[in-house]
């Protein structure tokens, strides 16, 4: 992933240091990475909660007091290193589902979601998680109240063409992820995850055309003056950074190296980047 777009508004309450770490939470959303450390899905948001409550308290002081949790038992101990940023490093959590962004303003964690549930549903999504944010416990010592969306991103110079190129690759890619769900939505704890599985089959099928998920904007694809077209949309919604995937599907190296070079002397600088 390459971070294309950081506007950071006044409501974000941590300062990003330039050469600092960002630490994200995520519990997975495949049966394949699940089950290859042997994790009970219907176990898997409990013991991401508890791991978030727990590691901001490992930072604090010298000398850890210890820990008895369900899932984590640590002894009294020093433990090194400590990060630099003060209170810590800028939280995250991974969101894709409404109960997702609700937990993630719950504990005052910065909200890293997909653009792919579409304009008007990442926008309801947005507000559930700032409406959380306004009576977050936060899990840390600082609130991040940042939210980023990602997406696949495919820029040209000629419009038409980053369309067809870049849209018929990016549905290929959104598609062939459903082959690593697994079926995770019949496993208990990740069935509001159901509906994410159909919305990647229907890209897989071809049933949802590039050009609609191109307009809604599930996908940052055109010439320089498209993609700034849909990033202003996002922002529109609450977003605050933008994250690409440049390199997808088929698309090529040298492709990708014109995407990066494209963002980064046309559109990055007109939200006041770089």
């Amino acid at each position: 992933m390459q971070t294309l777009l950081n506007h950071c508004r006044e409501r974000a309450t941590v300062s990003q240091s330039e050469n600092g770490i960002e630490l994200g939470f995520g519990r997975s959303v495949t049966v394949e990475e699940l089950g290859g450390f042997g994790i009970d899905p219907a176990e898997s948001r409990p013991m991401m909660e508890e791991a978030i409550r727990l590691i901001p308290r490992l930072w604090e002081g010298r000398r850890f007091s210890g820990y008895e949790g369900q899932y984590v038992s640590i002894p009294p101990r020093v433990i090194v290193p400590k990060p630099i940023q003060q209170p810590h490093p800028p939280l995250w959590m991974a969101c894709s589902t409404a109960s997702s962004f609700e937990a993630a303003g719950h504990y005052g964690l910065g909200c890293l979601s997909f653009t792919s549930p579409g304009a008007g549903d990442l926008g309801d999504l947005l507000a559930s998680y700032r409406d959380a944010l306004n009576a977050a416990i936060p899990a840390g010592k600082s609130v991040n109240a940042q939210a980023a969306a990602f997406t696949t991103v495919y820029c040209a110079p000629d419009n038409a063409e980053a369309l067809s190129r870049g849209g018929r690759a990016s549905t290929a890619h959104f598609g062939r992820i459903s082959q690593y769900f697994g079926g995770i939505s019949s496993h208990k704890g990740y069935e509001q995850y159901g509906a994410n599985v159909e919305e990647r089959e229907k890209f897989a099928s071809g049933e949802m055309a590039p050009e609609t998920l191109i307009d809604e904007p599930r996908m940052c694809i055109g010439d320089p003056e498209h993609c700034m077209s849909v990033i202003a949309a996002l922002m529109d919604l609450g977003v605050d950074q933008f994250l690409g995937l440049v390199q997808f599907s088929d698309i090529s190296h040298g492709e990708s190296l014109r995407t990066i070079e494209l963002m980064g002397e046309h559109v990055i600088p007109r939200f006041g980047g770089m």
